[in-house]
């Protein structure tokens, strides 16, 4: 048996069919701040929309207000990242927006840099609302970001944080995190321990290493 089709519906055929005006449906539908409407008219347009399963044409609009909605996230999809992700999906789609994922395949050197580079440049020209990083090089200097800052997108880095630059971040706070790790050891009567990092060249593992250094000092 063949579903049946829905007819093709847009903003037009709501307000001939309501009897409200055309803007008055556009903004009702896209829950426009600033405005308050008569709850039948509300509930009218909606109803509707509702009964042709109408779908706003994101590109379309953000070809008239310049934003396009979907946030482009780097953040390696694996390990507690994959949670990260997760976070970061929800919180997106709590505000009504998307989320465009990038894969970085390498982790470091030069290769991952370079995707690094391609993966941003690549959201810059699909004209995301924003960006969160997990950065590859957490030493780069503005100029890395050039693009992104020129064009004044929003950019959150997570996990590892940028030096020299005031950009938003989010993390854990590493070094207290280091001497938790030395006090339990110490609490457990241990006095000759060994730090095994593998992972020197970011932020979270200086700053561990540097609180775990500090505590194990005080041993």
């Amino acid at each position: 048996m063949k579903a049946r089709r829905l007819p093709r519906v847009n903003l037009t055929r709501i307000a001939k069919e309501s009897g409200v005006n055309l803007s008055t449906v556009s903004r009702i539908l896209r829950n426009e701040e600033g405005y308050t409407f008569a709850e039948d008219t509300r509930k009218k347009v909606l109803r509707i929309a509702e009964k042709y399963r109408y779908r706003s044409n994101l590109l379309v609009r953000g070809l008239v207000t310049g934003r396009t909605l979907p946030v482009g996230v780097v953040i390696p999809a694996e390990g507690f990242h994959a949670q990260l992700i997760k976070g970061v999906h929800d919180r997106l789609f709590e505000a009504g927006m998307g989320m465009l994922l990038a894969w970085n395949e390498f982790h470091m050197g030069s290769e991952a840099v370079e995707r690094e580079r391609q993966l941003l440049a690549r959201l810059v020209e699909r004209r995301v609302d924003g960006i969160i990083l997990r950065p590859v090089n957490d030493e780069a200097r503005e100029a890395y970001f050039r693009e992104i800052l020129d064009r004044k997108l929003p950019l959150v880095t997570v996990d590892r944080r940028l030096a020299g630059m005031d950009v938003d971040f989010s993390g854990s706070e590493d070094e207290p995190g280091g001497r938790l790790a030395a006090e339990h050891l110490a609490g457990l009567g241990h006095r000759r321990v060994l730090l095994a990092n593998f992972s020197i060249g970011t932020s979270p593992a200086r700053d561990r290493q540097r609180g775990f250094e500090k505590s194990a000092a005080e041993l």
